[in-house]
Parts: structure tokens; sequence; C-alpha cells
């Protein structure tokens, strides 16, 4: 949930959140700037299970980072989320994980990719006040939607590394924030979509 309203503007961080309740599969927020999330915004795709997202071409975020990483970092990380035991027995459940550069902050599982994100993002956000996204990058086992690369942009974090496809939006997102998007990494083969100047050859 926090990471969910983080990465759709609704707060700026933990200390917005004044309550938080969860009764079976609904949660309920209480924030201190609610006007945030009525503000009318323009559908742009469906996510996993139907949930709209939406993108405010006026304001997209511009990503503020030097960081590089080097394709043995990309391959390593994609190798530490494969490892999960329910993504691999199942197939159909998603991981995505936040690395810094020393490693892991966390890998996170979900039937939905963007809520795994959502979740790694909160996370990092709960259990490392610290934590410096411009620092970090991002790793899915799934395809690289709008949606995820705006959640990345928002959020600051500048590289996302997938072992899926890519969509032309979430390409145009990229373009226009500074955030680079690798995918199809399998192996020693991958494909550079965005802003290479990210990736250390």
């Amino acid at each position: 949930m926090t990471g969910h309203l983080f990465a759709e503007r609704i707060i700026s961080g933990p200390q917005e959140i004044e309550s938080l309740e969860m009764e079976g599969n609904v949660a309920r927020a209480i924030v201190s700037q609610p006007m945030r999330a009525i503000v009318p915004r323009r559908p742009i795709v469906s996510g996993c299970g139907g949930i709209a997202s939406f993108l405010d071409e006026s304001k997209l975020a511009g990503i503020k980072s030097d960081l590089k990483i080097s394709m043995n970092q990309a391959q390593e990380a994609m190798e530490a989320i494969s490892r999960s035991e329910i993504h691999r027995a199942t197939g159909g459940v998603h991981c995505v994980g936040l690395f810094e550069e020393k490693g892991p902050i966390c890998i996170i599982e979900d039937i939905g990719r963007h809520n795994a994100l959502d979740k790694a993002i909160g996370y990092a956000l709960m259990q490392r006040p610290d934590v410096s996204f411009g620092r970090t990058f991002a790793a899915c086992t799934g395809r690289v939607s709008s949606d995820m690369a705006l959640k990345c942009s928002v959020a600051g974090i500048p590289i996302i590394v997938s072992r899926g496809a890519t969509t032309s939006l979430a390409i145009s997102i990229a373009e226009r924030t500074g955030l680079c998007i690798i995918g199809f990494l399998r192996g020693k083969r991958m494909s550079l979509y965005t802003h290479p100047h990210r990736l250390r050859f």
C-alpha cells in the first residue's frame, strides 16, 4: 500500500500516512494530502486485475541519477529474482527485486508485476528510510509495461531490467524521463531500449 501511494504521487513519503487499515482484501488509508488522490487524471492502460493506471503527460517525473551498472550486475540481479521457488514452481507469479550496487534491498513476489514493484518500493520506504532510489535499480520477471516505467520514473529508479519484453508506451515514457530499460536479459543476451549510457560495457 505504501509503495502504491508513493508511486501514484498520493504521498511523498510514509510520514504522510496518518492511518492504514486492512480488512480482508480491502485496504484503507488516511493521508495528510487527500486531494492528491482525487485530482482528475487521464487513464492510459489497465494493469493486472483491471486496475487503471494514469498518466499526466505534463508532469512526467525526470530521473536525477548518474547511476550506471555493469552487465554482470544486471545478470546477477536477474539470477537472484529467478531463484524464487514459487515463481519456478507455478510460472504464474512475478518477482521484482530492488537492488543497490552492493546487492539486493528486497525481492518481492506477487501475481501482478506492478503490485510486486509497488511492494518493493514500499519495503524500501518503510525498512530503509535513508534509501536513495536514484542509487537503485529494479529487476523483474515480467514485461515492462507503461505502468512499470511510470512507477520507476516517479520513484526516481533509473534502471529496470527484465527477462521479458517492453511496450512502446513504456519506451516513450522512459525516453522522456531518463529511465533505462533493458529487456530480454537471458544469459549473455539482452535488448537495450533506452538510455544506454546507464549500462557499463
